[in-house]
This record gives structure tokens, sequence and C-alpha cells, in this order.
């Protein structure tokens, strides 16, 4: 059974514990950078499968925490750039 009023907070991340073991707060979020990861295989070449993570803040903004990725990798051609700017209204 869960207990969640217990761990509510107003920003989303990584639940952070103090030494007594009660949560303390939220911290950043390890996230894996899916795009990084494609680039390195198709782009770059390289085989290796080993995940790339990013550190992602703690936010409030449930629209900054979705479009984070859309905006750590702005796309360059048309099409790519015209569906960003859709998620883009379609999150807000």
């Amino acid at each position: 059974m869960a207990q969640l009023e217990k761990f509510s907070f107003r920003n989303g991340g990584h639940l952070l514990f103090g030494s007594d073991g009660n949560s303390s707060g939220t911290g950043l979020m390890r996230c894996v950078d899916r795009k990084a990861e494609l680039d390195r295989w198709f782009v770059d070449d390289d085989p290796d499968d080993n995940p790339i993570y990013i550190e992602c803040a703690a936010s409030s903004d449930p629209k900054a925490h979705y479009t984070l990725m859309l905006d750590r990798h702005p796309e360059q051609k048309q099409v790519p750039k015209g569906l960003a700017m859709l998620l883009h209204q379609l999150i807000s």
C-alpha cells in the first residue's frame, strides 16, 4: 500500500532523504538523453550502448518538464521543426 500524501511536494524531481530516513524535499533528476544516444549510434557511428544521462532541474512547471528534451535538441529541418512547434502548442 502506498501513502502518497506523505510525499507531496510543489516541485517534481528526485526524492531526497535526510540522515534520519525521512523525505526532505526534491532535487535534480537524472534523465536519459535518447536523442544524444541516437546521434552517437547513427551520426557518429559509435557502437557504445551505454546510456547518456543529463541532470534535469526540479521544476514546478509541468510544461517545462515535458518540453525539456524538445528545447535541449532544437530541430533544424522544416518538418521536424513544425512537429516540435505543434508539440509545444499541445503541451501548453
